[in-house]
């Protein structure tokens, strides 16, 4: 054997044994649920969920759903009191002096109005000197270099590409913060633009979408209902390096539901007596005498209920008018998918699918137990075997498949259903920028 071959042979071994180099690809997926009652199914699809996808997640949808990183946090509601506050209700939190009649803290005696008119003239020459033109009535008049002024300071120039720009950012602040805030996802995950050239991942737009056609027939045809249309961008790489992509669609069930399937507590509103001292309100009733007459008749309690607020230390209480805030519950969506793709000579396809239907489960279902405290109740209540209660159930899917580029693939589930495709795509390149035009300057002679 020529020397020759032994060079080859390590050659063509590693060539057959390299990663495949990364090309890129457009992925379209509709996924869609059944219109079908899960009790009349004969067998039981609800498990666990025990994801097979080890890889990291990427989230294409949180751009295109929620607002940016660097958006200001938005300013705290007015209060629901502020007009009360407004007309003296704030003042409840200051002492009484009935050596001050009502209004003298802004009232002025004529001395001082004296002085004050005295020292005008002065102030007003003062202004003269510095420019400043007055009315007939004797306002101040701003000329329009002034004007231009503040209106400079407050809004920089900008071009019409960059004041564009700037509009499609503010509208994007108004977006919510955080998936927890929203209760329905749209169907069609479609921004309105894609970037001007393709660097990373990111959402097809809905001109770019190639099987409109195929989510209209599931609408139409009123045994399935879709529930998620997208399509992104994506330089497809080997196993390892590349992400599952994240998604999510339908309802949120986070409000009512947590991620295990149970219902929330129902949480009691607490009652509290207001004021320090409530010995007033446990008294007992004396004879002829009634609960309700006997609070009339003590000025304390009586203060103690309208003013429910902190005590300071002069023994005055204040009112507290700031809002509680919203505090939502951990989005549960009604499907979510971890949907991992990659290339090795052939394109793969690993998914993790979990459909979530709100139902009714026995207790007996579970283990060690024969009568359960029931998660919605904030009592002790035991029930038995024969009751059900509230529960959000899971239908999982998960499959794995080697296919074709261009192909239309369909993942079937008894509940639900994946329809997907892959096809090449070749990227565009980075716009180049025109060169820098050189200034020679010429030294004066």
């Amino acid at each position: 054997m020529s020397p020759l071959k032994y060079l080859t042979l390590p050659v063509l071994a590693a060539s057959l044994i390299a990663p495949a180099q990364a090309r890129w690809f457009e992925v379209e997926v509709i996924l869609f649920s059944r219109i079908q009652d899960p009790t009349q199914l004969d067998e039981d699809f609800e498990a666990p969920r025990a994801s097979k996808v080890n890889a990291k997640s990427l989230d294409l949808f949180s751009a295109f759903l929620l607002a940016p990183d660097d958006c200001p946090q938005p300013e705290p509601p007015a209060p629901p009191l502020a007009a009360l506050a407004d007309e003296g209700l704030a003042l409840i939190g200051q002492p009484f002096n009935p050596e001050q009649p009502l209004g003298s803290a802004n009232e002025l005696t004529e001395e001082q109005q004296v002085a004050e008119l005295l020292e005008q003239p002065q102030a007003a020459a003062d202004d003269v000197e510095q420019g400043v033109r007055y009315d007939e009535f004797g306002f101040p008049i701003a000329d329009d270099t002034t004007t231009a002024l503040a209106e400079s300071e407050l809004e920089p120039e900008r071009t019409p590409e960059e004041q564009l720009a700037y509009e499609q950012w503010l509208s994007d602040c108004q977006k919510p913060r955080s998936y927890d805030e929203l209760s329905q996802l749209p169907v069609a995950m479609t921004p309105h633009q894609i970037p001007e050239w393709d660097q990373g991942p990111y959402l097809l737009s809905a001109d770019l979408l190639q099987l409109s056609e195929a989510r209209e027939k599931l609408a139409n045809g009123g045994a399935y209902k879709p529930m998620l249309h997208a399509g992104w961008r994506i330089d497809i790489d080997s196993k390892r390096r590349m992400p599952a992509i994240k998604l999510i669609a339908g309802h949120n069930f986070g409000s009512r539901y947590s991620a295990d399937g149970w219902e929330h507590p129902v949480e009691q509103p607490e009652e509290t007596l207001i004021g320090g001292d409530d010995s007033s309100l446990l008294a007992p009733v004396s004879d002829g005498q009634d609960a309700e007459s006997q609070q009339l008749a003590s000025p304390e309690s009586e203060a103690e209920i309208m003013l429910p607020a902190t005590t300071g230390n002069d023994g005055w209480q204040e009112v507290d008018l700031n809002n509680t805030p919203i505090e939502y519950k951990p989005a549960v969506w009604e499907l979510e998918a971890d949907l991992h793709i990659w290339l090795a000579t052939w394109l793969h396809i690993e998914t993790d699918l979990v459909l979530r239907r709100s139902g009714r489960k026995s207790p007996q279902e579970l283990e060690d137990t024969d009568a359960v405290l029931l998660p919605t109740e904030s009592t002790s209540t035991l029930v038995s075997d024969a009751a059900t209660v509230p529960y959000l159930f899971n239908y999982n899917m998960s499959q794995f498949r080697r296919v074709r580029s261009s192909e239309i693939h369909y993942f079937d589930h008894p509940m639900f259903g994946m329809i997907l495709q892959i096809r090449p795509y070749e990227p565009r390149p980075e716009p180049e920028q025109p060169p820098e035009t050189e200034i020679n300057t010429v030294p004066a002679m």
